[in-house]
């Protein structure tokens, strides 16, 4: 990893067929990119230190503000996802789908909870990749499987035959029927 003298991560640079790239983890894109290192992708430093050295976010990114319509940000509004991420917790657990996904427990938490406004596009991607995975396979677990770690620990599942089974009975229409009947009760 390059740093610079006060420490800081510079972005990476490699030769690929003869021809520095630098990579770019901006908004603009995705996921990151490799870009030829040349005066066409990026912009170069003017003053101070960083004179006459290429920036670490490429053109596009550096303007992205500037350029942007209001849908195209790298970023999703997390009202958008988040039963995409309820779905994923609710068939396998948080622990197993964390583990599926490569996501860290309080990023899936933060957005089952709405803790955050945004998520990255490469976050929601995993996340619905492994859950449209899931939904081809029909893959639910038990909730005491789930809370014991029997896959982890090798041991054997107890297959779901009810409802009562799952890691969470109530589902939205459940809940909302609920909130009817107790509001009716007042």
């Amino acid at each position: 990893m390059n740093r610079d003298e006060k420490g800081r991560v510079l972005s990476p640079v490699k030769r690929i067929d003869g021809e520095l790239h630098r990579l770019c983890s901006g908004p603009a894109h995705d996921e990151p990119v490799w870009l030829p290192e040349t005066e066409k992708y990026f912009y170069r430093g003017k003053s101070g230190r960083r004179m006459g050295m290429f920036t670490s976010r490429c053109r596009l990114c550096a303007n992205w503000n500037k350029l942007k319509s209001p849908g195209m940000s790298g970023t999703v509004a997390v009202s958008v996802v988040k039963p995409y991420f309820i779905e994923g917790v609710r068939r396998v657990g948080i622990m197993e789908f964390c583990r599926r996904t490569g996501l860290h427990q309080t990023t899936v938490r933060d957005v089952v909870l709405e803790r955050q406004m945004r998520v990255q596009k490469r976050t929601v991607r995993k996340c619905m990749l492994e859950v449209i995975s899931m939904r081809r396979k029909g893959e639910v677990r038990h909730r005491d499987s789930i809370r014991a770690g029997a896959k982890l620990r090798g041991r054997n599942e107890k297959e779901v035959k009810t409802r009562k089974d799952l890691y969470q009975v109530e589902g939205d229409a459940e809940r909302e029927r609920g909130i009817r009947r107790r509001a009716a009760a007042l």
